[in-house]
């Protein structure tokens, strides 16, 4: 059936009843049994799709993998260097203290990254469509 519909003609079937509507009907099926169907519906209208956009897109990337591939690129002595810094400053305070200014550095990094990554959003699909029942075979 859905091969002998053209792709406006599949949206329009899709979008003809509101999805509370089905999920309300499904509610009310007999249960354990079957329904007989045997009917004929004109759906007429338009459906419209609005044009695709890019938007920025935060890069879903596992910190762990990001912290490992940037210490591998840092030479033996500096990540050396970093692991003494860290713990003492663990030892002294209790926690790893980290340089404000980093932080801002590091932000401003990824929001150049942001701002550089998109992703394409495809425009959203409006119908408006009226459903007659034409025929219910007897």
């Amino acid at each position: 059936m859905a091969n002998d519909l053209n792709v406006a003609q599949l949206v329009a079937l899709s979008k003809a009843v509101p999805s509370k509507a089905v999920t309300a009907a499904k509610k009310n099926l007999p249960q354990g049994g079957k329904s007989e169907v045997d009917f004929l519906v004109r759906v007429s209208g338009y459906v419209k799709k609005g044009e695709d956009y890019e938007r920025p897109h935060a890069p879903d990337l596992p910190k762990m993998a990001l912290l490992l591939k940037a210490w591998n690129k840092l030479a033996k002595h500096v990540q050396d260097a970093l692991i003494r810094e860290c713990a003492e400053s663990l030892e002294k305070t209790g926690e790893v203290e980290v340089d404000e200014d980093l932080k801002a550095r590091v932000e401003t990094a990824w929001g150049d990254i942001v701002k550089t990554t998109t992703r394409t959003i495809n425009g959203s699909v409006t119908a408006k469509l009226e459903t007659t029942l034409v025929e219910e075979a007897k």
